[in-house]
């Protein structure tokens, strides 16, 4: 079995429900409804153990249509490294990537996801998407919180099952989020809109960054995070 169908068959049930349930709330007011774009989980190949685990907050660009979500939709290679794909994040990320020398590890062993897998044009959508979702259901079991606390389930058991040497966060959100998930840490600093945190348990190094818009804000820092703890 593959770790994708491992994954998939761990979760993908709780996964479609939720994302059913929640598009049966949105279609109930027509402003929130237009802000949500679906769901997608993957971005890349998956497989165990890359060098780079890439987590960003949220798909920028949803599935059209709610029926065809593509959740476990993944594509030959990572697409920042397709030449036809001009989203300026994935400019940057290239670029700072061959300041680093590592640009051969960005294009065969990394795998990229994103925390929360329902897409929106821009962050800030998701959490007006998440206010109105607290409206429904009872105080225990409103959508809003059971989208939050089964993004963060989902997350950690991505990262225990591919198992990466680093992970890579798109964001001070995801950054922080990710992090969240890892209670007993060690060694960890942010400066310069950069930072890292190493979790000895799980031999991982969380590397992120603060961005402006889809601009890295600091290249030359995070540069130099990548050159210490990533290694050809």
């Amino acid at each position: 079995m593959s770790i994708r169908n491992e994954y998939e068959n761990q979760i993908g049930i709780e996964v479609e429900t939720l994302a059913k349930n929640i598009n049966k709330a949105l279609l109930e007011d027509e402003y929130v409804k237009n802000l949500y774009h679906g769901w997608r989980v993957m971005f890349s190949p998956m497989f165990e153990k890359p060098d780079i685990l890439i987590i960003g907050i949220n798909p920028g660009n949803g599935q059209s249509g709610v029926e065809d979500w593509g959740f476990w939709s993944e594509d030959e290679i990572f697409e920042y490294t397709n030449p036809e794909y001009s989203f300026a994040l994935a400019r940057e990320t290239k670029e700072v990537f061959e300041r680093a020398g590592l640009s051969s590890i960005l294009e065969k062993s990394t795998v990229k996801t994103n925390y929360y897998y329902l897409s929106t044009t821009k962050e800030s959508d998701l959490y007006i998407i998440t206010d109105h979702l607290a409206n429904t259901g009872s105080s225990d079991d409103n959508l809003r919180k059971v989208f939050f606390d089964k993004s963060a389930s989902w997350t950690k058991t991505f990262i225990d099952i591919v198992n990466p040497k680093l992970i890579l966060c798109e964001g001070k959100s995801a950054y922080d989020n990710v992090t969240d998930l890892f209670p007993e840490y060690g060694e960890c600093d942010w400066q310069n809109d950069c930072g890292y945190t190493i979790v000895p348990k799980e031999k991982i190094v969380i590397i992120g960054y603060s961005r402006r818009y889809s601009g890295i804000k600091n290249k030359e820092a995070l540069t130099d995070l990548l050159v210490r703890f990533c290694k050809v």
